[in-house]
């Protein structure tokens, strides 16, 4: 790996760095104190708006450099996760979540586990980890790596933080939501800890999320320069 690459690690390693730093224990409690619960999330998302664009501008700039030569078969792991990455976040999204910033009146709630929560109790968190995680095998090259790499870790490494940070101050109904439900994607049903039911979860948010999905791909060879679709010889 070249020097050229340098900017694109400073600016995913601070695009990790201050999402995690501004929503830590020692961090978060006295911005909020601060400047209020609704400053402190319009603040979260200027930091995390501008050190993504940071990064991605970075990466456009950054040298191509393979790593390694994707075989075509690896497009399928791409188009086989999506759908499910897209669900994830459009369903978390929609749906009452105790997880996500300003919903903790949601964790009350009789049916907080239900729905898409029955999946992953951080369905927006795992959606874009997979997001990322699919994007890495077809895209050989260090720049992909690299901004891929700081999506997934942040992604994942914030679901297990959110955990800990809820688990030291959500009291009993953080327990209680905790104990319903699993962090791990699908983790909970495989293991019978909850159940999964289309009804709860809405038909219309997978119809929404099947939109979503052909509208991404529509918009990936016009963004992107490629077709998401593997190419069949």
């Amino acid at each position: 790996m070249t020097a050229g690459f340098l900017p694109l690690v400073i600016c995913a390693a601070a695009f990790v760095g201050l999402h995690l730093l501004m929503s830590s224990g020692l961090v978060r409690p006295r911005l909020v104190l601060a400047v209020g619960e609704g400053r402190f999330a319009a603040i979260y998302s200027i930091v995390a708006g501008a050190s993504f664009s940071a990064m991605i501008a970075t990466y456009a700039m950054s040298p191509f450099e393979v790593i390694w030569t994707a075989p075509a078969w690896t497009a399928w792991i791409t188009v086989a996760v999506m759908p499910v990455a897209v669900f994830l976040v459009i369903a978390g999204y929609t749906q009452p979540n105790p997880t996500a910033v300003m919903q903790g009146d949601a964790l009350g709630a009789p049916d907080a586990a239900a729905g898409v929560m029955a999946i992953t109790r951080h369905p927006v968190l795992w959606g874009v980890a997979l997001f990322a995680l699919a994007h890495v095998p077809p895209n050989g090259d260090f720049a992909s790596a690299i901004l891929f790499a700081a999506v997934a870790v942040l992604a994942i490494g914030g679901a297990f933080h959110l955990d800990a940070r809820k688990r030291a101050s959500g009291g009993e109904a953080w327990a209680r939501f905790e104990s319903l439900t699993s962090n791990l994607p699908f983790w909970g049903i495989v293991t019978r800890k909850t159940h999964l039911s289309i009804r709860e979860i809405g038909l219309w948010r997978c119809l929404l999320a099947l939109a979503a999905l052909l509208v991404l791909m529509w918009l990936h060879p016009l963004a992107i320069g490629v077709t998401p679709l593997p190419v069949i010889e």
